[in-house]
């Protein structure tokens, strides 16, 4: 098994942080949510799953060998969206992202450089629920973890000895980059072990259209901040735009 991830407390400086993601792909990082907040998002979410039967179903997973996962509740946005808020808000969180995917870049228009920032946006929000009997995914590129993997080349195969697990203390967050070969642990715990149920909240890299999948009325509710992190306005560099407007300003979302 490789050696385990780094865990680097919240309150440490972000450098230091951004520094071990980078050597390997991927930290955890505890003391990610206040007790408060932990609580407040669990709440939240609990109603959701509630009437909802949760099973082991197949899904197929990245077009490799379907795997054994429960169900998921997707569209965090449209669900929780106050806790949603305040997590995206998070220092550390808007410091991880600005850092690895606002890409600074210039072009020319004409003889003038322009220079530009391509920003990033939210994308796919979800809760996954870790029942008893729940099985592995596949390795493919949060729980699971190969760190370094995120340096190799196209042309080598993860083997699951590479992996090392990520256990973490509730509230603590699991990054990794998009190219770190990563999968969902499973759950051996008894059906009758009243710590059995492990329940993830995930924010992943653009899968899911979270403008689409939030109701309007919610959507008028969001600060502007995470309104322009949902995909409501153009990006800095002009792309998503609808008839060369804002889709903010197609939805009359002012209302």
């Amino acid at each position: 098994m490789a050696p385990p991830l780094v865990t680097i407390d919240a309150a440490e400086p972000i450098e230091k942080i951004i520094e071990i993601i980078e050597k390997d792909g991927g930290v955890i990082i505890s003391n990610f949510l206040s007790p408060d907040l932990l609580k407040e998002t669990m709440d939240a979410i609990e109603p959701h799953f509630k009437g909802r039967k949760i099973t082991i179903q197949k899904l197929p997973t990245m077009n490799l060998v379907p795997s054994s996962f429960p169900r998921d509740l997707s569209s965090l946005l449209s669900k929780i969206p106050v806790q949603l808020t305040k997590i995206v808000r998070l220092s550390v969180w808007k410091s991880i992202m600005a850092h690895f995917l606002n890409d600074e870049f210039s072009f020319h228009t004409g003889e003038t450089l322009v220079p530009q920032k391509s920003g990033y946006m939210l994308a796919s929000t979800a809760t996954l629920r870790l029942i008893p009997g729940a099985k592995p995914q596949p390795l493919h590129r949060a729980t699971a973890v190969i760190p370094g993997s995120h340096l190799w080349g196209a042309d080598r195969a993860p083997k699951k000895e590479e992996c090392t697990y990520a256990e973490m203390e509730p509230g603590s967050a699991l990054f990794t980059l998009g190219s770190t070969y990563h999968g969902a642990g499973e759950n051996k715990c008894e059906h009758t072990d009243p710590e059995a149920l492990r329940t993830l909240i995930a924010v992943f890299a653009p899968d899911q259209d979270e403008v689409l999948s939030t109701p309007i009325e919610i959507a008028r509710k969001l600060p502007e901040d995470v309104l322009r992190l949902a995909g409501y306005y153009k990006a800095v560099s002009g792309v998503g735009y609808v008839q060369d407007q804002h889709p903010i300003e197609m939805m009359d979302i002012s209302q």
